[in-house]
């Protein structure tokens, strides 16, 4: 299992806790997923690697459709530290968070 941060287009972003599993990982995304490295160093951007393309409703920056944050160490995904998870609301929820 992996606690992640999930932002679908036009609404306020949430944590989650999601099975570490390529198929819920697409389903969650809508398709085949792409990572994009993330500031600070640890975590990364999954999303759909075909968002743009299909297309998908612009989320944020040039992410298209739901997309969810979760940390790496080395070449494996990890939960989010109880930090990285507020810094997640923090960064894309703003206030509201």
């Amino acid at each position: 299992m992996l606690k992640v941060f999930i932002k679908h287009p036009g609404k306020l972003g949430y944590t989650a806790v999601i099975k570490d599993e390529l198929k819920e990982m697409q389903e969650l995304v809508g398709g085949y997923i792409e990572t994009v490295r993330f500031l600070p160093d640890g975590l990364t951007i999954v999303c759909n690697e075909e968002g743009r393309l299909i297309p998908l409703e612009r989320n944020i920056l040039d992410i298209y459709g739901t997309f969810f944050i979760v940390g790496v160490e080395g070449d494996e995904f990890r939960s989010l530290t109880v930090a990285e998870a507020r810094f997640c609301e923090l960064l894309l929820n703003g206030e509201a968070a």
